[in-house]
């Protein structure tokens, strides 16, 4: 009877998926790739090693689900804030919003799982590389196609360099992401980014 429990207990159904892949997705965003061993997954989803591998893979699978996992989280946020129809400061600071919504979705600001976890693992790890440059490109693409449809809505002059936009755009998303993990205040970021926006916009 002990036996069939425990078999039980293995089968990769007896889960909630959802719910484990947020409490790995939360284990590797605060500790890191590197920190984290599989006795924390266990101990975080409360699923045996065995059955984490028959359900997840390795441990580098794991953190490539986490990473979709966030990373999904953040396309909706553009997809919802992105709007080429609005001017180009409002949509930006509704994505900021959203974005930082994300960041300091925990009681601390853990800021960006791509940036301020991924990136530290890169060295390493050659396939998490590969994983942070899909996601920068993903990102590239969804800025240059906000500020290509606002040069046909009228929100942007046709001359503006999309591609320049939205390279800023990226880099003070990165810059808010560190400092979020460095312990600065949601409100505080806010202000910066509502600060920095006019002068990222009239930059190309």
């Amino acid at each position: 009877m002990q036996d069939g429990i425990k078999r039980s207990r293995g089968r990769p159904r007896a889960y909630d998926r959802e719910k484990a892949v947020q409490a790995i997705t939360s284990l590797f965003w605060r500790q890191g790739y590197s920190a984290t061993s599989l006795d924390d997954i266990s101990d975080a989803t409360g699923m045996t090693r065995p059955s984490l591998y028959q359900a997840f893979g390795s441990k580098t699978d794991m953190y490539q689900q986490a990473l979709e996992f966030f990373v999904s989280r953040m396309v909706a946020a553009s997809a919802t804030s992105l709007d080429g129809s609005l001017p180009p400061q409002q949509a930006l600071s509704r994505f900021f919003r959203s974005i930082l919504d994300i960041y300091f979705h925990e009681d601390d600001g853990l800021g960006c799982f791509v940036f301020c976890t991924t990136l530290a693992e890169t060295n390493n790890q050659p396939p998490l590389r590969e994983m942070l440059a899909a996601v920068i490109e993903q990102l590239d693409a969804a800025l240059v196609g906000f500020f290509q449809e606002a040069q046909k809505t009228g929100q942007l002059r046709s001359a503006t360099d999309a591609q320049t936009l939205a390279l800023l755009v990226q880099a003070l998303l990165q810059h808010i992401a560190i400092r979020a993990r460095s312990g600065e205040k949601k409100s505080a970021l806010m202000e910066r980014v509502e600060s920095a926006l006019p002068s990222v916009l009239s930059a190309s």
